[in-house]
């Protein structure tokens, strides 16, 4: 008899490495997830201090073009 959500296979090592497969995916999940939050938290940094702001300007001075800087500063 077969239930949804449950896995029924008939040896044990198919159990393990779906259950191994599953734990995986749950992992790579919560990794993204934490990269998210970390790149909007930077993003929401940049965004409120203006003296950051000035200093990232100063380091990639070579990417930011003379109109950018005049709009940044």
């Amino acid at each position: 008899m077969r239930r949804t959500g449950i896995i029924t296979t008939d040896s044990e090592n198919q159990k393990r490495s779906s259950w191994i497969l599953i734990k995986n995916l749950i992992n790579f999940r919560k990794k993204c997830r934490n990269l998210m939050l970390r790149c909007s938290t930077i993003s929401v940094i940049i965004k409120i201090s203006p003296s950051f702001q000035k200093r990232m300007t100063e380091i990639f001075r070579p990417a930011y073009s003379c109109s950018n800087q005049s709009t940044i500063s």
